[in-house]
């Protein structure tokens, strides 16, 4: 139980921090931002919030940290071969703050469990989904 509601968690907080950087790219994107515009302070606020949101993820670390190896055993092999690194948010997120897929090493094994419409936009990290 433990581990799904950590994974889930991740999942709810990657859904947020996307959409936090998607709303912070469409006002940078304007073709003019007043150094002193509301929108310019909407903007470092919510990037400031993703900081928060993953301070708190690491923080998360120390509850499943929580879990004896033996219990992590009672329950993987049921999982198999999904990873916690198959998020498909946080390829995401990886690319939104910054990693080129060119630069990813094995591109092939990296996208082999996600959808074409997910590997077109890690491809193209900086387009919005809003």
């Amino acid at each position: 139980m433990l581990f799904i509601i950590i994974h889930q968690t991740y999942e709810l907080w990657f859904k947020q921090i996307i959409f936090e950087i998607d709303t912070a790219l469409i006002t940078m994107r304007k073709p003019f931002l007043d150094v002193n515009s509301a929108d310019l302070y909407t903007v470092v606020h919510r990037m400031q919030r993703v900081v928060t949101i993953l301070k708190v993820l690491v923080q998360q670390i120390d509850i499943i940290e929580t879990m004896k190896p033996i219990d992590s055993l009672d329950f993987r092999n049921m999982l198999r071969p999904a990873s916690d690194f198959q998020s498909w948010q946080f390829k995401m997120l990886e690319a939104k703050l910054g990693l080129p897929f060119k630069q990813r090493h094995s591109q092939g094994y990296y996208t082999a469990q996600l959808k074409p419409a997910e590997v077109d936009i890690i491809k193209k990290p900086n387009k919005p989904i809003l």
